[in-house]
Order: C-alpha cells, then sequence, then structure tokens
C-alpha cells in the first residue's frame, strides 16, 4: 500500500468516495492475520478558518467519520482505540494554516495493547 491522502472540503466532515475506497483499503490491510495486532489512534485536524470551539468540533467530527468507517470494515472494532479532535492546534509544517493539507485525519498505528 502507497502513501495517500484524504483531504476534507472546508467547514466539512464528509468522506467522498474516493476517500472511503482509501480507507476501506487500509482496512483490508489491516486485516490480514500478521496485522491484528495493530491498533489505531485517529487525530482530526482543521485550518484555521472560523473560531476554535468551532474548529474542535469539526475536526473530531471528522476523526468520527474515519473511524467509522474502519470500525465497520475491521475484524476487530475495538481496534480503533482513541479518536480526537485537535482543531486548528497542530498545522503542517511549510503550509499556510488555511491550506487543503490542515483538514485531514492522522492515522497512527501502534501494537494493541490489552
Amino acid at each position: 500500500m502507497r502513501e495517500s491522502h484524504v483531504f476534507f472540503p472546508a467547514g466539512g466532515s464528509r468522506l467522498d468516495a474516493a476517500a472511503q475506497a482509501q480507507i476501506v483499503q487500509l482496512s483490508e490491510v489491516l486485516n490480514i492475520s500478521f496485522m491484528r495486532q495493530t491498533c489505531l489512534r485517529l487525530i482530526g485536524h482543521s485550518d484555521s478558518v472560523g473560531g476554535a470551539s468551532v474548529n474542535e468540533a469539526l475536526s473530531l467530527q471528522r476523526a468520527t467519520q474515519v473511524a467509522e468507517v474502519l470500525k465497520a470494515r475491521l475484524d476487530d472494532p475495538t481496534r480503533v482505540q482513541e479518536v480526537l479532535g485537535v482543531g486548528e492546534a497542530q498545522p503542517l509544517a511549510g503550509f499556510a494554516t488555511t491550506a487543503v493539507e490542515n483538514r485531514r485525519v492522522e492515522i497512527w498505528a501502534k501494537t494493541c495493547v490489552r
């Protein structure tokens, strides 16, 4: 699987068909036997347009959208262990704070601790 990116429209939290397909592909990889001990932390982000509290809520909605698709496809939905929204607090270096690259969900993988 190659690195891919899913970005959201300004002010939006809906995943388009292409984004959903990428997340489904990720879930298929995560369901391979040697990947079944991988758990996930999803961190939603927003650009700096709008107020901080609105952006924090929006970033959580984005992470929740990704989590819902993953949970529906993973052999064990509890592998999605954290779903967070940090709003505009962690913009990507090298991009304007209003850039599409800041309207994203980061997916962090780690070995499951149960």
